[in-house]
């Protein structure tokens, strides 16, 4: 895990605002409006700079495993809070909505349990996740796929259930998302 938080605060270091190549916020926001967002309560998980903010959010948290990246993102947006946590120890703060962007698409798979775990004390409506479907590049070990299948079995075991609504495709990578809800199958 040190190794892992290391990678990304290094990265965050060297690359400032511009961090792992943060997504432009609307293709994702887009996708939350799709799953039902009304302007509810938002926990970020894995926020980055916090660039889901320029979609207007009000009542936001942003969390992220990098100091570095919480740094900045309080820089950029003095007015909201954002925290640093350990990986699956997240307390239970409680968000109409949580959102995952391309978290999983950097989480060894080892931690995507954690993860979920932490996702799913943390919402009470459903949550936002994106995943790459596929197969892992050989070039960037930072990078991970999923198929399907796998995913929803990771999902299940956490007790979640989840719907495909959608994907859109950012340099070459096929973000899926998956609305998230909570099930009774743990």
């Amino acid at each position: 895990m040190d190794k892992y938080v290391k990678h990304y605060n290094d990265h965050y270091l060297r690359e400032g605002e511009n961090g792992a190549g943060q997504l432009e916020w609307e293709p994702q926001y887009r996708k939350w409006k799709q799953a039902g967002y009304r302007g509810q309560s938002i926990l970020d998980y894995g926020c980055g700079v916090g660039i889901m903010l320029e979609a207007g959010l009000k009542d936001y948290m942003g969390v992220d495993i990098s100091k570095e990246a919480v740094n900045l993102a309080r820089k950029r947006y003095p007015n909201h809070i954002f925290a640093v946590f350990e990986m699956g120890k997240l307390p239970r703060l409680q968000k109409d909505v949580c959102v995952a962007q391309s978290v999983f698409t950097h989480t060894p798979k080892a931690f995507v349990a954690r993860c979920l775990e932490d996702i799913k004390d943390n919402f009470k409506d459903f949550a936002i996740i994106d995943i790459l479907i596929g197969d892992d590049n050989p070039r960037d070990e930072h990078v991970r796929h999923f198929t399907e299948d796998e995913w929803n079995d990771y999902l299940w075991k956490a007790g979640l259930n989840g719907e495909r609504i959608g994907s859109h495709d950012f340099i070459g990578y096929n973000h899926v998302y998956f609305k998230v809800s909570h099930g009774d199958n743990s």
